[in-house]
């Protein structure tokens, strides 16, 4: 196991194969570090069924269980012979364009290409004048029988990238050999038993790709020509025209391939992928050239970067207002069945409160009427004492005006203080009686307003229903001035 491996980290199982062999690295993850504990390479095994998913699926089952891998994750690695790729020009537009854009083209031009199958691209340049990408696709079928194949043997797929983008991938995450100038012209090398990727890359950028067959005989040889080859008369399908793309130097992952091309006079550099800091792995294999595509392809599921066929890239799609209307009419739901509930609580609370205080105030209105009577014989009595009227004195006063008893008679007879508002009225006497003539009222009304200590109400005399020798009734309040 690496050292200072953390537990509990994510793992995954990376796994490239061609007609001959099967190579595989099982690593785990953690943010921009690997953890490699397993790699290899075996050849495929024969079955009776003799099909690449039959020969494929035994050989994996055998290497996870003398291994001991578990049932983690995969992430397929294909090669030129397992896709088909094309190189596209198109016009100037943005990055949610180029999905469009580059399916509509594809359409015309690959006769087998369906509009389901996936489609991934890289952009290998931009200019004024447009932008150069590299398609690559694969029939959905194939997609599909993939990810059947790698679920029955527990290994579903996580992704499913491209050989040669791959392995420019782990090369990209070595800065070391990309502080020297944004312009340097890099060609990588890569080889793997039958196949072999020629990658054309500036300053982290591919810029284009040539992917071929080796023979079984002799592959090395083959290898070379073809590499002095591509360096004398470059690439096929990309634009030079806005840069001199001569490759200026020469990015290896075989020290026995670097010494057969020392006589190029370019700047030669070999890479392992095993010595980057972050990766991390017990022992670093003599042959590195194999386990490159793995490597990049466990750095780029990280940062979901390079061709994946698993998830290609898409236009966005367009903002599903429905399940915004719908989200926003639950949380108005929500939020109105709670102010519902919470305003109830408070009426209820205020009910609570209501009856209180009417319960509290019946207490005190039935207090009040029970000292009313008291309270209001206690007001009297202090305006009768404020008064100051000495009530002996005004009835010797009224029994010398009254008129005698032949011509007015007084019943009833009750004394009040005055008004408290009134400071002109310090007591009122109130008559009631039987009198001979309206004119006798008059006449005791002019009397009392005589003595300018009295004052009478005009008196409204009524009949008298008994009649007799006082045949009026009367009732009239006379004032005691001050």
């Amino acid at each position: 196991m690496p050292p200072h491996m953390p537990p509990h980290m994510p793992q995954y199982l990376a796994v490239d194969w061609d007609d001959a062999e099967c190579r595989f690295a099982a690593a785990a993850v953690q943010k921009n570090s690997l953890f490699v504990e397993h790699y290899g390479s075996v050849p495929l095994e024969k079955t009776e069924q003799d099909t690449e998913w039959a020969n494929l699926s035994a050989t994996l089952r055998k290497v996870c269980k003398d291994r001991n891998i578990g049932n983690v994750p995969s992430v397929l690695v294909l090669g030129r012979h397992q896709t088909d790729w094309l190189y596209q020009q198109l016009p100037n537009c943005n990055e949610n364009e180029i999905p469009v854009l580059l399916k509509n083209q594809v359409l015309r031009e690959l006769p087998a290409f369906a509009d389901f199958d996936p489609l991934d691209y890289i952009v290998l340049d931009r200019s004024t004048d447009g932008c150069q990408l590299l398609a690559l696709t694969m029939h959905l079928s194939r997609r599909q029988q993939l990810t059947k194949t790698f679920r029955n043997i527990y290994h579903p797929p996580q992704r499913i990238g491209f050989r040669a983008v791959d392995a420019a991938e782990a090369v990209f995450a070595d800065d070391s050999l990309w502080f020297e100038g944004e312009n340097t012209v890099s060609l990588i090398v890569n080889a793997a038993r039958c196949d072999a990727d020629l990658i054309l890359a500036v300053h982290k950028q591919i810029r284009s790709i040539r992917s071929f067959r080796l023979p079984e005989d002799n592959p090395q040889q083959s290898l070379i020509a073809e590499i002095q080859r591509t360096i004398t008369a470059g690439f096929g399908g990309v634009d030079s025209t806005s840069q001199d793309l001569t490759p200026q130097r020469l990015i290896l992952f075989d020290e026995a391939l670097a010494g057969e091309l020392a006589d190029l006079e370019l700047d030669i550099r070999i890479f392992n992928p095993f010595s980057l800091p972050n990766v991390s792995v017990t022992n670093i294999p003599e042959t590195v050239s194999p386990y490159v595509p793995l490597i990049g392809s466990l750095l780029a599921v990280q940062h979901k970067t390079g061709i994946d066929f698993l998830h290609p890239k898409e236009a966005p799609q367009p903002p599903n207002y429905r399940r915004s209307a719908l989200l926003a009419a639950v949380c108005a739901g929500i939020i109105g069945y709670a102010l519902y509930h919470w305003n109830q609580g408070v009426v209820r609370g205020l009910e609570t409160k209501l009856a209180e205080v009417q319960k509290e105030h019946q207490s005190v209105a039935g207090g009040l009427q029970m000292i009313q009577p008291g309270w209001n014989v206690l007001r009297q009595t202090q305006i009768w004492e404020s008064q100051n009227v000495l009530w002996l004195d005004v009835l010797k006063d009224l029994s010398q005006i009254l008129p005698g008893g032949t011509d007015l008679v007084v019943l009833q007879m009750s004394f009040a203080a005055g008004q408290a508002n009134n400071p002109q009225i310090k007591g009122v006497i109130t008559l009631s009686g039987m009198v001979r003539d309206p004119q006798v009222l008059r006449k005791l009304q002019s009397d009392l307003q005589a003595t300018q200590r009295y004052r009478m109400q005009s008196p409204v005399p009524a009949a008298n229903p008994a009649g007799g020798g006082y045949p009026w009734l009367f009732k009239a309040a006379v004032y005691r001035m001050r």
